[in-house]
């Protein structure tokens, strides 16, 4: 499939990025959230191309809404890590400890210092069983 000259220039711009093919890319692209715009973004290609090379490398997809759902939490968990870590936390886990189960900080107030909506607090807290301590 990638010798193929409509894929030559995907498998180069893929390798220059690090990876072993075209397939290995897409498949770790996709698994890491990125959302077929943003896989093209990176490749400089269109989204129609992206999924017709995700088609011929076997590399399965989602249905839509399932895909941009996943994308956006993705997306939205980039966001946290980099949020905290410019805080001066290593990880989600830690500030939230800190903020929440330590100090006892409201969902509002964690939002309000993540710039993010309560709701996306609610699932992180959930997601690493975080609850306050005192």
């Amino acid at each position: 499939m990638v010798e193929e000259p409509r894929w030559r220039a995907l498998a180069q711009r893929v390798r220059a990025l690090g990876f072993a093919g075209l397939p290995a890319y897409l498949a770790a692209r996709y698994q890491d959230g990125c959302s077929l715009a943003e896989v093209a973004a990176e490749l400089g290609t269109s989204t129609w191309t992206v999924a017709v090379a995700m088609n011929a490398c076997g590399v399965a997809r989602e249905p839509a809404p399932e895909a941009r759902g996943r994308s956006r939490r993705a997306r939205i968990d980039r966001h946290l890590a980099a949020r905290v870590a410019a805080l001066g936390f290593a990880d989600v886990g830690a500030w939230l400890a800190d903020r929440h189960a330590r100090r006892g900080w409201s969902i509002p107030r964690l939002a309000g210092e993540l710039g993010v909506g309560r709701r996306v607090v609610t699932r992180v807290l959930a997601e690493r069983q975080v609850t306050r301590t005192g």
